[in-house]
C-alpha cells in the first residue's frame, strides 16, 4: 500500500507541475487547465496528509 500512495503522489505532483507550465505558456483554454489544476493540487494535498499519517518519506 505504502508503495502505491507514493506513486500516486508522485504522479499527481509531475501533472500537477505539467499543467501548471501548459498555463504558464497558455498554449491551452485556461478554463480546461486551471480545472485540471486545481484537480491535482487537492489530489496532490490529501495524498501528502496520507504519506504524513503513514510515516512515509515523500
Amino acid at each position: 500500500m505504502k508503495n502505491s500512495v507514493l506513486f500516486e503522489l508522485k504522479q499527481s505532483r509531475e501533472r500537477f507541475q505539467y499543467y501548471s507550465q501548459l498555463k504558464e505558456k497558455g498554449s491551452s483554454p485556461s478554463l480546461v487547465v486551471d480545472k485540471w489544476i486545481e484537480i491535482y493540487s487537492e489530489r496532490t494535498l490529501k495524498l501528502e496528509t496520507q504519506v504524513e499519517k503513514l510515516g512515509l518519506n515523500k
